[in-house]
């Protein structure tokens, strides 16, 4: 079996002084001690194993990742979940908004100003996460084998990620990107970025998110996917789903999971 390991990381960038981190640490890890893995870093790392308030679920990302260990899909992949900011996730997970993007989400969070720190969250993983996984745990650190995923979000700020991080990061993935939070300075900034050519993405959408609001995310996911491939985003570094019976939970993004794990790191992946 995998095995689930949780600590305390001092985070020297944010509101907050420390972090709780949920490592998963592959079936083989304490067999094979020479052995070095890929790693994803994960947002909402709270719900990793554990199921969410919200929708009574989590990403059961043990079960996922032992499942195909044990089937031979992947040769083993460590992640790293991260606790969200629970009073002020939106701005933890945000670089920058516009004006209709900031109106939304002063309606979801009590905000007396809306003050984004996603810029400063992304350098503490990158400067502070990352180099105490790297030094303490087998890793391949390269950016070929090391990306972060996310949902809703947790998704904004994975894409968002590759604006400053592409050298750290090589493949992201966002699920259910809550796109109408950000249009209005997400897409221009991708659009004006000269992104690496082994640089992959996947995102994806669900169909009945968030019920007649859905179409509304539908339409922004297949915006930015016409965008992508506007810019030479093809297959096999770009990937879009669409899932018509997705809803806004864990549950479907724990569905989804395989999906994703196996495009990033599957045995079977195709040559890049």
């Amino acid at each position: 079996m995998g095995k689930i390991i949780k600590y305390q990381q001092e985070t020297r960038l944010l509101p907050e002084p420390m972090k709780e981190i949920w490592i998963y640490l592959p079936t083989d890890y304490e067999l094979k001690i020479e052995k070095r893995y890929p790693v994803l870093y994960m947002h909402d790392g709270q719900h990793m194993v554990d199921s969410s308030g919200y929708s009574g679920y989590s990403w059961d990302v043990q079960h996922t990742l032992e499942k195909l260990e044990q089937d031979g899909s992947i040769d083993g992949v460590i992640v790293v979940g991260i606790a969200s900011n629970q009073r002020f996730r939106i701005a933890e997970y945000t670089y920058e908004t516009g004006p209709k993007g900031e109106k939304l989400i002063l309606s979801y969070e009590k905000h007396p100003k809306f003050i984004p720190w996603g810029r400063k969250y992304a350098q503490f993983i990158v400067d502070v996460l990352k180099p105490a996984i790297d030094s303490f745990y087998r890793t391949l650190p390269d950016r070929a084998h090391t990306g972060t995923f996310g949902s809703s979000c947790g998704g904004v700020i994975s894409l968002s990620m590759l604006l400053d991080h592409e050298e750290t990061f090589g493949l992201v993935g966002s699920f259910s990107t809550a796109f109408e939070l950000v249009k209005e300075t997400l897409f221009p900034a991708f659009r004006a970025k000269t992104f690496m050519p082994d640089t992959r993405i996947y995102h994806d959408m669900g169909g009945r998110e968030y019920g007649w609001k859905s179409q509304l995310l539908v339409w922004n996911a297949k915006r930015f996917d016409h965008l992508l491939q506007e810019m030479g985003f093809q297959e096999p570094r770009y990937k879009y789903v669409y899932d018509k019976l997705g809803q806004h939970t864990e549950l479907f993004w724990q569905l989804r999971l395989p999906k994703f794990i196996l495009w990033a790191f599957g045995k079977e992946e195709v040559s890049r």
